[in-house]
Order: structure tokens, then sequence, then C-alpha cells
């Protein structure tokens, strides 16, 4: 897009990314606009607006003046419908000017907690030492803000648990080098196989920000005795593992008991655990309750390509986690026969 014989704006390479420029206009003059715009997918738009700058200017600096003032800065941050979306890439930091008003913000009012948009992780890595809280929402719909307001004052306890592992670094992701087509032939190669996510942390040893399944509470629980319904479990059989879950804080609340499982021996590559199971149980301060999960031979099977679908006999281990990384308790039994 040009103003006069001025390029705005440039997006001729694809990028979805919405731009916005500074362009300084005098009055009386009429300046000749012109666009020039191609399909480059299946469907395409374009939008075009304009703001005076002052106001600009002037709602940023009642933004700063009011942090400057509050006790507590509730920043809202991360990515929208306008820089996240099906069909394009974003940016892996939050864009560039939402993040440089939060470490403005963090600059003249370091109590400031931070609710997070997106439909992912986004980099953190420049505040997240320095806020004192994150609450990732997601895109949270027309009742978002209450139920955002109900978590931040304590009249609903959180219970989410994250459905990915949340990389400190975007270099640190398993498929980081399947993304970029250098050769130009529009193909990509995804090489990570069976390693992605929570598999490929426990292989490479990277340290998310956030693993697989984190996720905090106004309360605590605590893990307890891990058993099997049988030390041996034989083909066709189920298996029921049984621990108790208990409330240990003051405030009721959910917690998600997840369920990871290690073949210790096996004829090809494996991760070193997978998530085969999870339960979800609400208690009361104090209250405990008896978890159980059940596994069949299907959740000990997994693929080769000469053969197919195979569970082989040998040790299985178990472990209980609160996360990814948080495994709280293990045991093993034995598969065969």
């Amino acid at each position: 897009m040009r103003i006069g014989d001025t390029v705005v704006f440039d997006n001729w390479d694809d990028s979805p990314i919405p731009s916005d420029a500074i362009v300084t206009l005098h009055a009386g003059v009429a300046y000749p606009l012109t666009v020039e715009f191609r399909r480059t997918g299946y469907w395409v738009s374009m939008q075009l607006g304009w703001e005076f700058e002052d106001n600009v200017r002037h709602d940023y600096e009642m933004a700063m003046s009011a942090a400057r003032e509050a006790d507590l800065v509730i920043f809202c941050g991360g990515h929208t419908r306008w820089t996240e979306g099906e069909g394009f890439d974003r940016t892996f930091a939050m864009p560039a000017k939402v993040e440089n008003m939060l470490l403005e913000t963090l600059a003249i009012n370091p109590n400031t907690i931070v609710v997070l948009t997106g439909g992912g992780n986004v980099d953190m890595s420049n505040w997240l030492d320095r806020v004192k809280a994150v609450l990732h929402v997601w895109y949270p719909g027309q009742e978002g803000g209450r139920a955002v307001a109900d978590l931040l004052l304590g009249k609903a306890n959180p219970s989410g648990k994250l459905p990915a592992s949340f990389e400190t670094r975007w270099e640190d992701r398993s498929s980081f080098d399947n993304y970029h087509d250098d050769d130009g032939d529009k193909r990509v190669q995804i090489t990570d196989g069976i390693f992605f996510g929570y598999r490929g942390v426990d292989r490479d040893h990277t340290q998310p920000a956030f693993p697989f399944g984190f996720g905090m509470s106004y309360t605590t629980f605590a893990y307890e005795n891990l058993r099997f319904s049988s030390p041996v479990m034989r083909r066709g059989e189920t298996l029921t593992v049984l621990l108790d879950v208990v409330n240990t804080g003051m405030r009721s609340g959910a917690e998600v008991v997840q369920l990871y499982l290690g073949d210790d021996v096996a004829s090809l590559p494996r991760p070193i655990k997978e998530l085969k199971g999870f339960a979800k149980i609400f208690l009361q301060p104090g209250e405990r309750q008896t978890v159980e999960i059940q596994l069949t031979e299907r959740e000990l099977e997994y693929f080769d390509p000469a053969c197919g679908w195979v569970a082989e006999a040998g040790k299985f281990t178990v472990l209980i986690g609160a996360s990814a990384l948080d495994i709280r308790l293990q045991a093993s039994f034995e598969f065969g026969g």
C-alpha cells in the first residue's frame, strides 16, 4: 500500500500479520491511496483503518499513569484474532507493542500479574521471572471476563492442566527444524516421529517453561499408596491401577491425576513414558479419595512397522504425576503369558 509515492505497507511475502505505520499528513492536502492486492490462498481478506497518533499516545500515557498509581496491575495481553488464526503462522512472542507495554508496566509497578490470551504458548523469557503470576486463559469467549475475575478473586479454584509442553525457547520444540521450507519446494518433513511434546522433553532433557499436564491450584494434593489389582498382567486381561489422593489444603478443588507408562525393555526405541490414562477428581479440604485407572493390553502396545501393533512381554513401570515432570509415585508390574 502506498500513500502518494511512499510505500507504507509491504506484505507481498504472504505475511498475514497486521502492519501499522505512522504517517504524517498535512491538513487540506489530498493524498492518493494505492492498494495492490492479490489472492494467496483459499480465502483472503483485507482491512484498512486509521487513528490519530495523539489519541493512541494519550491512551497509552493514561494506562501508564494508572499502573504507576495502582496497588496491583492486571495486565491482559497475548494474541488476538488479528495476530493468530488458522491458515497462517504467528510469532512465538507476543506482538512487540504488547510486550513492550508489559515491560514498561513492570518497570513502574512490579506488582503485576499477566492474563495471557492465545491458542498456545508464547515466549515469556523477557518477563516471566518479573511478574507475580500468569493466568493463561486461551480464548475464553463471551463470558471469559467473568470467569477470569472469579479465578483472580478466589471465588473459583483453578483446575486446568496444560494439554501441551510450553517450551522456554521456540528452538526447544521437537519439531522446530520442521517448520522451514529452506529449498522452496513447498514441502516440509516431520522428523521428530514419536518423540514430540513431553516425549521429546524426556529424551532431550530440555527444561520447559511449563511441562505438559501442569496446572496450579489454591489448594494442595498428596498422592499416596500406589498399588495394582495384580502384580502380573496377562494377555487379554485388564489391570486396575489404584492410588489415594488427599486434599491437604484449605480450599476445595479439582485435581487431574495423570498415569504415564514406561516400557522398560522394547525391541524398538520408545519414549521414556507415555500418558495412558487420567482421572479428574473433586475434593473438599482434608478429603481422601481412591482413584482407579484401567490399563488394557492396548495401552501397552506400540507400532512396529514390520508387523503392526505389538505388546511385548516384560516389565512396565507406572508413573503417577500431577504433570509430566511432577511424578509423585511409581511402581512396576510384569506383562505376558
